[in-house]
């Protein structure tokens, strides 16, 4: 299970730990004794419990990572009553699966619950007696710094990642340890706050660490990218902003609209994109006021944007995506599979990309990677092409085109709005 949740394949991974629970809990139900010796300590009914805990939050852990959040929590919450039961509410175990439960409730948009669960996690790591250079307590720290900017109380947040800071630059093992710590919501934080140098700092440390890690296109770094963009932007930085807003933007847009139709899409990525989209679409508008005879072309790429943003696009995906599945045309259906199933590939292997550079592997695994996610990418697109090529009108329900000023008017004359 754990290699298979290094390759990126949770699915698979969810039936390998779920045969590990189902033989704990024949070994539980019946004492079964494993080894020669009844008295070890992996015979004692704590130790089976206590496994059988851990491989609930291994099951729940696969689950999420599919998107799979209320049956995630429904295991994260089992795992964490037999933690109750074996350590009383202040040991380190259970402030580790509140911390479990804090993340996927978050995930699920309910960021109150997840700030009150992630501050509880906190609580119990510092009450089990744990100090602040502890790195489940300063793991603990950054996510409630996280959901602090989901409820966004970004002052409150933005002091808890100086806090972290402070701890981890006090200690050369820590220091060695989390290398240069970046966090978008840090960022985040920064903009609302509009201490935008400083934003700007951290999202382009991030942004390169991302980049000279996982490479240029990954999901990651085209996020830092454009929240590097947005800090440009606020400081009227016009032409740094543009030229990384045109870089990032399109895969941003590919990005959002493949979530969505896989229903990988999460409120707080929603949020995020809202952001950005909002900058750039500022300076579209800017733009296409000093240069008309590109005006057209640019406010069409703003109404894309907003579209997107709020969320109607995302909405129709999800429509279309059971669509899908029911379409008459076995030939269409054949191909809407094959670009969804090439699209699960390339987010399989970008995560693994991700754990495989975060655990220190070969440069020449990372580079056959990424050449893996450009043929699967090319195989891709030229599903998409033979789409559009006999089912336009399918492609265009599913790839919207930017909407244009002359269709606007017309929608508006026709309704008299």
């Amino acid at each position: 299970g754990h290699y298979l949740m290094l390759a990126g394949k949770a699915s698979e991974a969810e039936l390998s730990y779920a045969r590990a629970l189902n033989a704990m809990d024949i070994r539980i139900k019946y004492n079964n004794i494993a080894g020669n010796n009844p008295n070890a300590k992996l015979n004692q009914k704590e130790q089976m419990l206590s496994f059988k805990a851990y491989m609930l939050s291994l099951v729940a852990n696969s689950l999420q990572a599919q998107k799979k959040l209320i049956e995630a929590e429904y295991y994260h919450r089992e795992s964490l009553k037999i933690y109750l039961g074996l350590g009383g509410k202040n040991s380190i175990r259970v402030a580790r699966q509140i911390a479990r439960l804090s993340s996927v409730v978050t995930e699920q948009g309910r960021f109150e619950e997840g700030n009150i669960l992630a501050q509880y996690s906190l609580k119990s790591y510092i009450e089990a007696g744990l100090p602040d250079k502890a790195l489940n307590v300063i793991s603990s720290k950054k996510a409630v710094a996280s959901t602090l900017v989901n409820i966004e109380k970004y002052s409150e947040a933005l002091n808890y990642f100086t806090a972290i800071k402070s701890t981890i630059n006090s200690d050369e093992f820590l220091k060695k340890y989390f290398g240069e710590l970046g966090d978008l919501d840090e960022v985040v934080a920064l903009i609302f706050t509009k201490n935008f140098q400083k934003a700007e700092t951290v999202a382009q440390s991030i942004f390169e660490n991302e980049k000279s890690k996982v490479g240029s296109n990954h999901p990651r770094t085209v996020l830092a990218q454009a929240f590097y963009a947005v800090t440009l932007q606020e400081q009227k930085k016009i032409e740094e902003a543009k030229k990384n807003f045109k870089e990032a933007i399109p895969s941003l847009i590919e990005q959002i609209r493949n979530d969505s139709e896989t229903s990988n899409i999460s409120k707080k990525s929603q949020r995020r994109f809202s952001l950005i989209a909002e900058s750039y679409i500022n300076l579209l508008f800017a733009e296409a006021k000093l240069d008309k005879n590109s005006e057209k072309n640019l406010v069409s790429e703003a109404f894309l944007l907003a579209d997107l943003a709020r969320g109607s696009s995302v909405q129709k995906a999800l429509a279309q995506s059971t669509a899908r599945t029911s379409f008459k045309d076995k030939r269409l259906a054949e191909l809407a599979r094959s670009e969804q199933d090439l699209q699960r590939k390339i987010n399989s292997l970008n995560e693994l990309l991700l754990n495989i550079s975060q655990a220190g592997g070969s440069s020449s695994t990372q580079d056959k990677i990424r050449n893996d996610i450009l043929n699967i990418r090319s195989e891709r697109d030229s599903v998409k092409k033979d789409i559009e090529f006999r089912y336009p009108e399918y492609f265009d329900l599913v790839e919207p085109k930017p909407i244009t000023i002359e269709k606007t008017a017309k929608i508006l004359n026709q309704n008299e709005v």
